[in-house]
């Protein structure tokens, strides 16, 4: 586990993932080896990267520099949902923050019910 998870850290030149570096060492790894490997780059893909779901891409570009003043260091992917009714999902590795009218009115359903 530790020489896989080594050879998924070496797979990154310049903070990049290197395909040539990926192609070379996919070759060499058994089918379990390579589902490992490949589940311990993603992980280190979701660490570098802070996923934007928006209701609709339209965003400011003020927006979007005060989002990546939050999350120095990592690239901001923006995605569309429009699901989420004038709102934003921010998900940052294992934190997910999620603030949209969809939620405010299922809370305040469920306050009234209650």
């Amino acid at each position: 586990m530790k020489k896989i998870k080594n050879l998924a850290l070496a797979s990154y030149k310049n903070g990049n993932l290197d395909s040539l570096l990926v192609s070379k060492f996919i070759k060499q790894l058994s089918r379990k080896d390579l589902k490992i490997y490949i589940k311990i780059l993603k992980s280190i893909e979701s660490k570098k990267n802070v996923v934007l779901t928006v209701a609709d891409t339209n965003i400011s570009g003020e927006f979007l520099k005060k989002t990546k003043n939050l999350f120095p260091g990592k690239e901001i992917i923006v995605k569309e949902d429009k699901s989420l009714i004038a709102g934003l999902k921010i998900v940052d590795f294992d934190m997910v923050y999620e603030f949209n009218l969809k939620n405010k009115i299922e809370k305040i359903s469920e306050f009234i019910n209650n």
